[in-house]
């Protein structure tokens, strides 16, 4: 069992180091979020590094189609410039979903439409493994593959959390 704590010396605790439990898509870009505002970002994560290839155990919904909408490839070209078109060239695959799926709404099926509006669809490990390799190239955000977090450590009267837990598996 490893105890690892945030250290708080010269620095105010609050934005010093950040730590983010699971490395899944929220882990990741919650990971990058706070890479702006923290000094140090560790990610704990129960499984290994994610690949393209290869689902990971610990997704049970990996193997479901994944569809990156408008809204969710505008947030993520902001925080990894170039990553839409970084998915597209590994095998993702763009498509226009009011002239190219079919709808069933309100007891009908709905009509194609023209619509300029674009998705991506791919699988979930290649999105993933995309977003965690931007995120493993940064000086400043460490991964912690194969480890089980068992408890927050806190300070004095459970004020703050001042770091975890850890098991490897």
């Amino acid at each position: 069992t490893l105890i690892m704590r945030v250290q708080t010396e010269n620095h105010s605790p609050a934005y010093q180091h950040a730590i983010v439990i699971g490395g899944s898509i929220a882990g990741l870009t919650t990971a990058r979020v706070l890479r702006d505002h923290f000094a140090q970002v560790t990610i704990i994560e129960r499984d290994g590094p994610p690949t393209a290839d290869a689902f990971r155990v610990g997704a049970p919904q990996a193997r479901h189609p994944h569809v990156l909408f408008a809204r969710g490839q505008n947030i993520l070209e902001a925080q990894f410039p170039g990553i839409v078109q970084e998915v597209i060239a590994a095998g993702a695959v763009p498509f226009y979903p009011g002239q190219e799926f079919r709808l069933f709404a309100n007891q009908r099926w709905v009509a194609p439409f023209p619509s300029p509006i674009v998705c991506i669809g791919c699988s979930r490990p290649l999105l993933e493994s995309t977003i965690y390799r931007r995120l493993a190239a940064d000086p400043n955000v460490r991964m912690l593959h194969q480890q089980s977090v068992l408890a927050l450590c806190t300070a004095a009267q459970n004020t703050r959390a001042t770091g975890v837990q850890l098991r490897s598996r």
